[in-house]
């Protein structure tokens, strides 16, 4: 699915990683030790695991399965 993916640096020095979905943006955050943290605009929150895939990409899987990836 097409989504808008917005590189930024946050208030505390971290990379981010906004991606807007239809309506919605979720904001990533990948940390060094493969873990990383998605939190939506409405204030969820979700961690995960990621690799980054051959092209450079994050590749996201979900503690309860779900997986997503991004084009960096």
């Amino acid at each position: 699915m097409p989504c808008d993916v917005n590189r930024r640096v946050n208030y505390n020095g971290h990379v981010v990683w906004d991606v807007r979905l239809g309506s919605q943006t979720v904001t990533f955050v990948l940390w060094s030790n493969g873990v990383g943290e998605a939190i939506w605009t409405n204030g969820m929150r979700r961690i995960f695991d990621y690799t980054i895939d051959a092209d450079g990409d994050p590749r996201l899987t979900g503690r309860n399965g779900w997986q997503f990836s991004f084009r960096a």
